[in-house]
Order: structure tokens, then sequence, then C-alpha cells
């Protein structure tokens, strides 16, 4: 009588090894890290606006308080409120500008700014109720708000931290208008909130604009190479 040969018999406990993962084409390589570079890019240009915002939110700060009258102890707690954004900015700014073009480390910065601006907003628009005086109109209380968050977006030319700036700011306004009172009334509220959406809508546009003119722009290189 013959042996079955062990070829002919099935194995089992044996796996088959597994096929190695597709890799990515090169372009879709390629592309990955163009968007990687892009994003890090973005950041440092944002790390180095961060500490131009600052100084302006201090300066504008000061420019208010000289203008909106007489001294007070209350005009000097919105100082140091405003001052103290401005200086939590300058340490953000201060731990990542010793690696400036470390993508983790500004993955890290615009975090950590993100909520600098969001306490700054809030530190502004608190001078409505410290520093704004019972008498500011409708046209003061929009000015006061919209012209601060217009001069960041103009220096920071990112979209997240203005906003993050804007909304705490256009709140506080506007129920420092009602809640003061402020001569601007409920109808100051209201134009506060409109004026601040009208500004984040613009915000939003822009950038969206700028990153599908640099997407065109980036399509139009790789056709040509």
């Amino acid at each position: 009588m013959s042996m079955p040969l062990a070829a002919d018999r099935p194995l089992t406990g044996v796996s088959a090894p597994e096929p190695d993962a597709p890799a990515k084409p090169p372009l879709a390589r390629l592309a990955a890290l163009h968007r990687e570079a892009e994003e890090t890019s973005q950041l440092a240009n944002l790390l180095g606006r961060s500490i131009q915002a600052a100084a302006a939110l201090a300066l504008m700060a000061c420019a208010v308080v000289l203008f909106a009258g007489p001294q007070s102890a209350q005009a000097a707690a919105w100082i140091t409120f405003v001052g103290a954004a401005a200086g939590a900015i300058g340490i953000i700014y201060r731990s990542a500008i010793l690696r400036p073009f470390e993508r983790p480390a500004l993955v890290v910065f615009s975090r950590d700014f993100r909520a600098a601006m969001l306490f700054a907003g809030a530190a502004w628009g608190s001078g409505a109720f410290l520093v704004l005086p019972p008498a500011a109109n409708i046209a003061a209380v929009v000015l006061f708000v919209t012209g601060a968050a217009t001069i960041v977006a103009l220096i920071l030319r990112e979209r997240d931290s203005t906003m993050f700036f804007l909304a705490p700011a256009a709140l506080m306004v506007a129920a420092a208008s009602i809640l003061k009172p402020l001569a601007a009334g409920d109808f100051g509220a209201i134009f506060v909130l409109i004026a601040c959406a009208a500004l984040g809508v613009s915000v939003a546009a822009g950038s969206r604009f700028v990153t599908r003119a640099t997407e065109i722009g980036d399509l139009t290189g790789m056709q040509q190479g």
C-alpha cells in the first residue's frame, strides 16, 4: 500500500504571506509633501506676524484710552487685560521662534496662538464696559470693534486666528451696548453684530480666494513642469 505524499496533503496552520500594501503613486506623494510644505510656510508666516499683532493691540489700546478721556482705574484695568493678551502672544512667539521651520512646533504654536487670540478678543471687547463712555453712539461702538478687528485681519492675513479674535470682541461689545448701557442701545448691538458678521464673511471670502489662487498657480506650475 502506498503512502500519500506530503505534498498532496493540505497545509494547515501556515498563513500565506500578506501582499505588500500598494505604494503611493509618485504624484500622490509629491502632492502630500507639497501640502505639508505649504502648511509649514503658512504657519511660519503666521508666527512672524503674530508679534506684530500683539504690538498693534497694545498700541490700539493706548490710543483708545487717550481718546476716551480722563484716565481711570477702569481704563487701567482694561490696559492690563489687553497687555496680558499681548504678553501671552509674545510668550507663545518666543517659544516657537526657536524652531521656526519645524512643523510639529508650528502646529502647537498655531493652537496656542488661537487660544491667545480668543482671550485677546474678550479683553478688547471688555473695553466697551470699562473704557467707552456711556454717551458712545452707534458709530463709535461699531468702529471700536470693527476697526481693531480689521487691523488684526490685515496684519495676520489668516482666517481662523482673526475669527477667534472677532467673535468674543463682537459679543462683548454688543452686550455692553445693552447692559452698560451705552447710548447706542439695542440698535447699536444689532449694528455691531451685523458689521462684525460682514467683516467675518469678507475675511473668509478673502482667505478662500487666496487659497484658490494659490492652488491654480500650483496646478499651472505643475502642468508647465
